[in-house]
């Protein structure tokens, strides 16, 4: 299952790479720039981003430079990953549960809009990996689609969406605090943002 599930998530992504900085457009980049605001007021002078798409994250955190440290980023689509090559940014090209990455070597991790398109069995996995690579005094950061009670038209169509055509809605909302409890990580802050009426939550987390 494991095997298929990232191969059709890289042939999905594959065929995205040309226009998809077209679809996450500005609504994500503030979403990520507040995200980035948060991490400003810590010492943080690493930071991988996983399932880095074309870079753009990447891109807003060099050119901001968060303690003038170095940005590197993991993405499973190969063109993706060229997509970001060509904006200059340090990425490779690898899936999220075997980081091509020593331990401890990043003072934060960064989900954006990426860990919820991974199967509910596998987060798990995803987040100790990432867990294995942050030092010890070091954070993760999590963009994705929140899970909220009292779902409202938009929210309830989005879901629709993702059932029925889930390579195409590929993104769905997830329970992101329960996740990151059973895995060894704390949380420090969260907040609720919105997409065009979706609920989106940005949530910080130490190492136990």
């Amino acid at each position: 299952m494991t095997s298929k599930y990232f191969n059709q998530v890289k042939r999905n992504y594959d065929r995205l790479s040309g226009f998809y900085d077209l679809l996450s457009g500005q609504a994500e980049s503030a979403i990520f720039q507040r995200a980035e605001d948060l991490l400003r007021s810590r010492k943080i002078e690493s930071v991988l981003d996983i399932g880095c798409g074309t870079g753009k994250g990447l891109i807003e955190l060099t050119e901001n430079d968060i303690r003038d440290g170095s940005f590197v980023g993991v993405d499973l689509s190969f063109k993706m990953c060229q997509k970001a090559a060509q904006k200059n940014s340090i990425v490779a090209n690898s899936n999220a549960l075997n980081l091509p990455f020593r331990s401890s070597i990043f003072d934060a991790v960064i989900f954006s809009f990426s860990i919820e398109i991974i199967p509910d069995e596998l987060i798990g996995a995803v987040l100790e990996d990432s867990f294995r690579v942050i030092k010890p005094d070091g954070i993760v950061c999590i963009i994705c689609m929140a899970d909220r009670p009292g779902k409202n038209f938009i929210s309830a169509l989005y879901s629709w969406a993702h059932k029925n055509f889930p390579k195409v809605v590929d993104c769905r909302p997830i329970a992101i605090v329960n996740y990151l409890n059973k895995n060894r990580f704390i949380i420090i802050h969260k907040e609720f943002q919105a997409i065009f009426g979706l609920p989106v939550e940005i949530v910080l987390a130490e190492k136990r």
